[in-house]
């Protein structure tokens, strides 16, 4: 990735954090985006310490002019965009579609599913102004199966799956690829939020523990590796496709019961 210019939201803490970190350690600029300024400039302040490029910008991906803004930033601090990398994202209340509040619902799918669509229509003119570019973005397994109270989350993690699929047949006779990585259970801030929000932390991980064939969490730096991979040219042929990175769970899923 060696002068390669890439952009990552939500890249403050967890996966997005993690890819910062990797993408710089192979050479690149790395534009750090996320909402909480601290977290942020702690990524960049670690990618500089480790001797790479980066620089922060604040925005609020699924907020328009934010997004324009971040891209003029990017491309300010560096020249251009190669590799554009959608992680932000939350998780949102658990409640099925009559208990969740419509307000609830927007902001789900604006900060999973619409920020997405931002951030590629205001990436993606560069990217063809230098003949090609890679997007890689950030689903998950709920993209493929899901679990009771998860409808708001399901339904942007899925969509971004045909999202992906979509801009793919259409950039890709552009020189742009654009493929999703579905992480499993991933051992993040948010995760073990979400674990002690159930009285019972170490209760939660080892129950989801069981249900994952390699009886582990996985770390954010394996999610890292599979998006560095598919915005490298080692994945020059591969676009439109969905990566799961979940320990067998996809696999196994049919026969896990609940």
């Amino acid at each position: 990735m060696k002068d390669q210019v890439v952009i990552v939201t939500g890249s403050g803490q967890g996966i997005g954090e993690a890819t910062a970190l990797r993408f710089s350690r192979e050479g690149a600029s790395v534009v750090v985006v996320d909402i909480q300024e601290a977290s942020g400039n702690d990524t960049v302040q670690e990618i500089q310490r480790q001797g790479g490029k980066a620089c922060f910008v604040r925005a609020d991906v699924s907020n328009p002019s934010d997004v324009r803004d971040m891209v003029e930033q990017a491309v300010a601090a560096f020249g251009k965009i190669d590799v554009l990398v959608n992680v932000a994202g939350v998780q949102g209340m658990v409640a099925d579609v009559v208990e969740l509040p419509e307000d609830e619902w927007y902001h789900v799918l604006n900060v999973n599913l619409t920020s997405v669509y931002l951030c590629s229509k205001y990436c993606i003119p560069y990217m063809l102004e230098q003949d090609g570019g890679c997007i890689v973005n950030i689903a998950s397994m709920q993209s493929f199966f899901n679990m009771p109270g998860s409808s708001a989350y399901a339904a942007a993690k899925g969509g971004i799956v045909s999202l992906t699929r979509s801009m793919a047949l259409d950039f890709a006779p552009k020189n742009i690829r654009i493929n999703a990585v579905a992480p499993g259970y991933i051992d993040t801030p948010l995760l073990r939020g979400f674990a002690e929000a159930t009285g019972d932390m170490e209760g939660a991980i080892q129950q989801w523990c069981s249900r994952i064939p390699i009886r582990r969490l996985q770390q954010p730096a394996e999610v890292a590796e599979v998006i560095l991979f598919l915005a490298s040219s080692r994945a020059s042929a591969v676009t439109g496709v969905t990566y799961p990175v979940d320990g067998g769970i996809l696999t196994a899923q049919p026969f896990m019961g609940d």
